[in-house]
């Protein structure tokens, strides 16, 4: 019977690496290399006091540091010696409770023995709150020694003038007190205390996780110092990863439960030059293999009873092979945002920081903070900053996108971060015979469609607009067309037909973000369509703007107000529509069609099947060279048969026999991740469950690994499968029909088309 109310505890180990002899002592608040005090031909005065200082008849808590890295036997001459180790510190420390009768001479290693400095124990955060006539956190964690009672813990900070904020789901040894100066200088002071850091009043009325810190062969590093490294050192270089599927839970689907964690993943790689693959088999070198399991689930470090989740920093310093690993606790019940369970990607996200070799954050904004406070959406800026510390960071801007502030006092700034774009602007407005507003933009010669989906906007005012623009120039009074969501006044359509000319609108209706947007460019002539998450295009508008044959098309954003607005755009995609082709493929029996439409695209196909050795369907398609990804929903299928398909499909080439990769659903067998992975092979398959039209597909190509998507709604996808199709350079992205019959064709309405 799985357990559900505990208090849980998220654990991170690795393998720690000791450096030279004259290492420094590494903390969050500084580090030093100490001066030898133990087994030193003669003490001089200093070191005399400092180890006459250390003699108590009561426990005491100390820090020793070896002279080369720390072992089974030294861990052992320690509690020889009437002392309890209890927290690893790099490099070559490790901190204790010693015993009245503690002699760090009885170590034969030792090189010096000292205490935590009281500035020692403050987070960056705390310290600046010290400084403050009104504290930034009210709430304020101290974590005393581990070896603390409850008890004992209570009666220390009731000493220090205060008391502890409760209940909560803490271990003994730590506590929650209000943020007050001097009770906090006093906690500092008291030798029992080892790390005080800021809380939040979610800590307050219990149900909340903690993640405890990082494990070692040496014992739990303590959270005061630093740990953390990339996979090649501390170089803010690239890197490429694999990671594999091992254990699943039985309280998920598994397509489900493997979207969360390769969510999670490749949620880091937006923020840093991080490339993912999957591997081949468990335990990898260079690998994240993911497992459920029992308390006791083999690597060596068994769950404690209030363990959520463990994970194994990078190689250097973990071993290999279980560096990077993340092992989730399958006595607990998890979930994708479901009441009364575990949210697995805000889980896995953590953990994934600490395989890219995260330390935790005392920022309790952050993805990486200690305590575990449920659903996440995304790293924050401190886990940004952090990461990006370790490993290059991604382009601000992709190459040929220029950010421009068009009129004056914009201000504001963008950033890309994988898929997704975020734009800060100041501006009067876009309007009249004149615009302040800031445009992320890059060139489009001819036609072409402009895509994107506003994600989120935090607006000042209710006349904040974000939108998808089409602009002649970066001229302020330049003509224009621009398809917008505002900030309280719904969706509109607003366009300027002539330079210097006034603006005209079109009301859009009612609707805010999340919002997907589109501009047409045929010629002169500019439709603009909006739609909501899982729904079909909606036209706004069409008027006739003449404009050059090159024009900027992106992204546009005004505050309308004296602060700033922040839009968070993604699924952005410029395609020029020339570039689509499409045939038949194989012996289909009647000839299919593909044709453009103010809904989507509709094609209609006949053959026999998309299977075995050969296929037979309609195809309409576009180059794709390299890397990249095909995104369309099938919004509709008119299907004669229950095997009738119709996806989206990489495939190399139009011979019947090609190898590629099909993210279809079906007439009435549910969705499906079919492949052909060798020329004339026979194809295999991957059920994607239950499902029919609408349905959103995705096939994500990446070297030579193709993974298949499915969605409800085009931005929360599932993971079906991944798998190795080598193919050329370039390849056909396109949307593929068959209507499992020679003699009819089945038709399906595709759009939201991207290719990317």
């Amino acid at each position: 019977m799985k357990r559900r109310a505990l208090p849980l505890l998220l654990i991170f180990l690795a393998t720690v690496v000791p450096a030279s002899a004259q290492a420094p002592v590494r903390l969050k608040a500084r580090s030093f290399v100490p001066v030898a005090n133990v087994h030193v031909p003669q003490r001089t005065a200093t070191t005399a006091r400092a180890m006459a200082a250390l003699a108590s008849p009561a426990r005491r808590h100390l820090l020793v540091q070896f002279d080369r890295p720390i072992t089974a036997a030294d861990l052992a001459a320690l509690r020889a010696a009437d002392a309890q180790p209890l927290r690893y510190v790099p490099d070559n420390t490790v901190a204790i409770s010693a015993g009245p009768g503690f002699d760090a001479a009885l170590l034969p290693r030792a090189r010096w023995v000292g205490t935590l400095d009281a500035s020692d124990k403050f987070s960056a955060e705390s310290a600046a709150d010290l400084g403050r006539s009104f504290p930034t956190y009210p709430l304020t964690v101290i974590e005393f020694h581990p070896d603390l009672t409850a008890a004992v813990v209570r009666e220390r900070i009731s000493q220090a003038g205060t008391a502890a904020v409760g209940p909560t789901a803490l271990p003994g040894y730590m506590a929650v007190v209000p943020t007050d100066r001097t009770a906090l200088e006093r906690l500092a002071a008291d030798p029992d205390v080892a790390w005080i850091y800021p809380g939040t009043t979610a800590l307050v009325a219990g149900g909340t996780l903690v993640c405890e810190g990082l494990l070692s062969p040496q014992g739990l590093v303590a959270n005061y110092a630093v740990v953390g490294d990339g996979w090649d050192g501390g170089g803010a270089g690239s890197v490429s990863l694999s990671y594999f599927f091992q254990t699943p839970t039985p309280d998920m689907p598994l397509p489900l439960q493997q979207g969360e964690l390769t969510r999670a993943l490749f949620e880091w790689a937006k923020y840093i030059d991080l490339h993912w693959r999957q591997a081949a088999g468990a335990y990898e070198a260079r690998s994240v293999t993911t497992l459920w399991g029992a308390r006791d689930h083999g690597d060596g470090f068994p769950f404690a009873p209030e363990t959520l989740a463990h994970a194994f920093f990078p190689s250097p310093p973990s071993a290999e092979p279980s560096a990077g690993d993340i092992h989730f606790n399958d006595e607990y019940n998890w979930g994708a945002g479901d009441p009364g369970k575990y949210d697995l990607f805000s889980v896995a996200l953590h953990e994934a920081g600490h395989s890219l070799g995260l330390a935790h954050s005392s920022d309790p904004t952050a993805v990486m903070y200690p305590i575990y406070g449920g659903i996440v959406q995304g790293p924050a800026e401190t886990d940004i900053q952090a990461i990006q510390s370790l490993y290059a960071a991604r382009e601000t801007l992709p190459p040929g996108w220029t950010d421009r502030a068009i009129g004056a006092g914009v201000g504001g700034g963008s950033l890309a971060a994988g898929a997704d774009y975020t734009i800060t602007a100041g501006g009067r407005d876009v309007w009249g015979t004149s615009d302040e507003l800031r445009f992320v933009s890059r060139t489009l010669i001819g036609d072409g469609d402009v895509t994107a989906r506003l994600d989120s906007l935090d607006a000042p005012s209710r006349w904040t607009k974000a939108g998808v623009m089409i602009r002649d120039s970066d001229r302020a009074d330049a003509a224009h067309v621009f398809v917008l969501v505002s900030g309280g006044k719904g969706l509109a359509f607003q366009r300027r037909p002539s330079t210097g000319g006034p603006s005209v609108h079109t009301d859009g209706g009612p609707g805010t973000a999340p919002r997907w947007l589109r501009l047409s460019r045929r010629g002169d002539r500019i439709s603009a369509y909006v739609a909501a998450d899982g729904q079909p295009w909606r036209l706004v508008g069409v008027d006739t703007i003449h404009m050059g044959a090159s024009v900027l098309v992106g992204l546009a954003v005004s505050s309308h107000a004296d602060t700033a607005a922040s839009a968070v755009f993604s699924q952005m995609s410029i395609a020029p529509p020339g570039n689509w082709t499409h045939a038949d493929v194989g012996a289909v029996g009647v000839a299919g069609s593909s044709a453009s439409t103010t809904a989507g695209l509709r094609v209609a196909g006949a053959g026999a099947d998309v299977w075995g050795a050969a296929d037979a369907f309609h195809f309409s398609w576009a180059p794709l060279t390299g890397d990249g990804e095909i995104v369309a929903r099938v919004a509709s299928l008119t299907a004669v048969r229950s095997w009738s398909k119709a996806g989206v499909m990489l495939r190399e080439s139009l011979k019947p026999g090609s190898p590629h990769a099909f993210m279809l659903v079906s007439g009435g067998r549910g969705a499906a991740f079919q492949r052909r992975e060798a020329a004339d092979g026979v194809s295999d398959s991957v059920s994607a469950g239950d499902g029919k039209a609408p349905l959103w597909l995705k096939l994500q190509r990446r070297g030579q690994e193709i993974s298949a998507f499915r969605s409800d709604d085009g931005v929360q996808w599932d993971l079906i499968g991944t798998a190795t199709i080598p193919m050329g350079s370039t390849i056909l992205a396109g949307l593929a029909v068959s209507s499992h019959i020679p003699t009819a064709t089945s038709q399906a309405l595709f759009d939201h088309i991207l290719i990317r």
